[in-house]
């Protein structure tokens, strides 16, 4: 054979090696960089980011915006049925006009007063005249008396309607006021037919249709900044430890071709009972394109990276840390673990083959 056709069939062998019939695939020990991250998925959001929703319950009748406008704080954005509400605000103004109508009563009773102030002031005029009289010898003591009876009279017919005008315009004074509370209460209970923004932002989505049942658990509008986006991060608990702030963290949208540099800025170690499962914020920290809320991400968090490490795939790892040599098994010590590699820290030779067995074809 010629010395030339000896690297054809290394290679060869090198890929598939027969032992006892059995075909092993092979890779060798070399040295690379490796880095030890943690998966995760996730979604992008815009910061400040919250979801608009109803007050109250009624049939929805339209938007006032559109997708990808700018909205500000307090600005309504739809709104839903209030044919009740309408009528509780024109109930209450009913009410505010007859609190009103008293007033015709009060300037009726203002004239009888200033008649009754006069017919007191003559009829003591005349009761002291009828009494000097009397003191005097002409007059008899009934015309005194009925004098005085007069005086008594007007005196209290004065006393009377002063009460009724007080009474009168107390009256006034509470229907008013309830009124007023009444209209005060049904403007302020307007805005819960009102979809309104919370926030000055843009408005991502605009996810209810015209005729729609809604009420406080539907979401009417998503708004956000559109200038900073994040994303929120989805992350295993057995993971907790190992993530930290400022952890660089490569992410992939299934929107775009290429990874994205983003850092870890907002860890919420509460666990989620349902998914166990806690949440993390990363935020980009390079320049992105033009991103919209509720996009899928990938992550990989970076926890450690060594250059230089001596390294074999994972897949040729077996169990109790062991690999398969053509010298027979050989138990390894492991360092840091990729997604595809792990680090080999004693057991193997730099160069040194690893093999595999093929699963026969059925």
């Amino acid at each position: 054979m010629k010395p030339h056709t000896y690297p054809l069939l290394l290679a060869i062998f090198a890929t598939f090696l027969i032992s006892c019939g059995e075909k092993y695939e092979s890779a060798q020990a070399e040295r690379k960089n490796i880095v030890h991250s943690v998966y995760a998925s996730g979604k992008v959001k815009a910061l400040n980011q919250y979801d608009v929703r109803p007050l109250s319950t009624g049939r929805f009748l339209g938007y006032t915006v559109k997708e990808g406008e700018t909205v500000k704080v307090g600005q309504e954005i739809g709104r839903i049925s209030t044919n009740i509400q309408l009528n509780n605000i024109e109930l209450a103004e009913m009410q505010k006009k007859q609190a009103e109508l008293p007033e015709y009563d009060l300037l009726q009773l203002r004239n009888q007063i200033l008649l009754a102030r006069k017919t007191v002031e003559q009829d003591s005029i005349d009761y002291a005249r009828q009494n000097k009289l009397f003191l005097e010898g002409i007059g008899s003591k009934n015309q005194l008396e009925l004098r005085k009876l007069k005086f008594d009279a007007s005196k209290s017919q004065l006393t009377i309607l002063t009460s009724k005008r007080l009474q009168l315009q107390k009256q006034k004074q509470y229907s008013q006021k309830i009124a007023e509370l009444n209209q005060s209460n049904a403007n302020e209970n307007l805005k819960f037919f009102k979809i309104s923004s919370e926030i000055e932002g843009q408005v991502f989505s605009l996810p209810l249709n015209k005729g729609d049942l809604v009420g406080p658990q539907q979401v009417a509008a998503i708004v956000g900044s559109g200038k900073s986006f994040f994303i929120e991060l989805e992350i295993d608990e057995v993971d907790l430890e190992k993530i930290q702030l400022g952890q660089e963290v490569w992410v992939k949208m299934d929107a775009f071709s290429k990874s994205f540099k983003a850092k870890i800025s907002n860890i919420t170690p509460a666990i989620d009972a349902k998914t166990q499962s806690f949440k993390a914020e990363a935020v980009f920290t390079e320049d992105m394109p033009n991103l919209v809320p509720g996009l899928t991400a990938e992550a990989n968090i970076v926890i450690e990276t060594k250059n230089n490490a001596l390294v074999i795939p994972q897949k040729f790892l077996k169990e109790n840390n062991q690999v398969e040599t053509s010298d027979g098994l050989k138990t390894v010590s492991l360092g840091l673990k990729s997604d595809l590699f792990v680090e080999v820290l004693d057991g193997l030779k730099d160069g040194e083959t690893v093999l595999l067995p093929l699963k026969k074809k059925k």
